[in-house]
C-alpha cells in the first residue's frame, strides 16, 4: 500500500517500517544514537487501543520488551508487528527511533494530545520528506555524509534542531482518537500487553526467528503448516513463550495455531517469513 498524507490511514505505510517502501529507500538515515531515557509507550496510550480515523478504525497491542527496552506495535486484525522502535519524549512530541540496517536509525514524530495521535507508524514518509527538505537547504549542519547524487544521506540526530521540521510534519498527517480498553474488573487499563484471548508472535514477519508470546503458562501444543494445510513443525511448552526457528521455511505466509490443554478449539495466527 503506497502512502498518501490526508488520504490513506496513519498506518498506511506499514509495508515500509521494514527498512523500504517498494524496495525503494527514503533517502536519509541517521546515525545510531543513544536514546534519551527511553520509556514505555504502552504506559503513555495504554496496551490495547483502537485507533478510529476518518477512513478506517485500527486495533493495535503495543509492548515494550524488557531487555532492549524497544516498543513494539502490533496489528491485532492478523498479529503482524508493524513497529519496532525505543521511544523518548522532547518537549511537546514523542520520538521513535527504528533500527534500520547494520547502523542507522529512522525516527519519527508522533503528537499525542488527550485521546488524539498523530503520525504514530510514519518513520518511512517522514525520513522521505526530512530527505527532500534537507536538500533544499533545511539543517545543513546535521549531514555527515551525503552521495554525489544527493540520493543518500547520514545524518546526526539533534533533538532541538529537527522540531521545528517534526512539528511541522505532523500537520500533515490526519488525526486518530484513542479508544483504550478497559479492564471491567477495575476501570483501569490494562498492564498486559496483549488481549486475554490472543496469541501474537514477533517479529513477524519473521527471518531467522520468531518469540509466540502467550497470556499465561500452561501447557500447549504448537502447530506449523504451510498454506497448503501441511503439518511441519510441533513444538510443546509450558512457559508463556516460545522460540520458533523459521530458517529452514521458504519465503511466504504459514499458519500457527496454539492448543491449550483441555481445550477443544486452537488459537490460530499467520506467521509471515521473510528471507530476503
Amino acid at each position: 500500500m503506497r502512502f498518501r498524507k490526508n488520504v490513506l490511514p496513519i498506518l498506511g505505510a506499514v509495508s515500509v517500517l521494514s527498512g523500504c517502501e517498494n524496495g525503494s529507500d527514503p533517502g536519509a538515515a541517521f546515525d545510531s544514537f543513544s536514546v534519551p531515557k527511553p520509556i514505555d509507550l504502552a504506559r503513555v496510550v495504554g496496551s490495547d487501543i483502537t485507533l478510529l480515523g476518518s477512513y478506517d478504525t485500527l486495533k493495535l497491542t503495543l509492548w515494550l520488551d524488557p531487555v532492549t527496552r524497544r516498543n513494539f506495535v502490533i496489528d491485532k486484525s492478523d498479529s503482524s508487528q508493524i513497529l519496532d522502535a525505543w521511544a523518548f519524549r522532547y518537549r511537546r512530541l514523542y520520538y521513535l527511533a527504528e533500527p534500520v540496517g547494520d547502523s542507522g536509525y529512522w525516527v519519527h514524530a508522533v503528537r499525542i494530545r488527550g485521546r488524539q495521535i498523530q503520525g504514530l507508524g510514519t518513520g518511512y514518509q517522514q525520513m522521505k520528506d526530512l530527505a527532500g527538505a534537507i536538500r533544499r537547504g533545511y539543517a545543513p549542519g546535521l549531514v555527515r555524509f551525503q552521495r554525489a547524487s544527493g540520493d543518500s544521506m547520514r545524518l546526526r540526530f539533534n533533538s532541538a534542531e529537527l522540531q521545528s521540521f517534526y512539528l511541522a510534519e505532523l500537520d500533515s498527517f490526519p488525526t486518530y482518537r484513542m479508544q483504550v480498553k478497559r479492564s471491567t474488573a477495575t476501570g483501569q487499563r490494562l498492564s498486559v500487553a496483549h488481549s486475554s484471548n490472543t496469541l501474537y508472535c514477533y517479529p513477524n514477519p519473521a527471518s531467522v526467528t520468531t518469540m509466540l508470546h502467550f497470556t499465561s503458562a500452561e501447557t500447549r501444543t504448537i502447530q506449523l503448516y504451510d498454506m497448503r494445510g501441511r503439518l511441519l513443525q510441533v513444538h510443546h511448552t509450558q512457559a508463556p513463550e516460545l522460540r520458533v526457528s523459521v530458517e529452514p521455511l521458504a519465503t511466504g505466509t504459514y499458519i500457527v495455531q496454539s492448543f491449550s490443554a483441555g481445550s477443544k478449539s486452537a488459537e490460530t495466527i499467520k506467521l509471515m517469513v521473510n528471507h530476503q
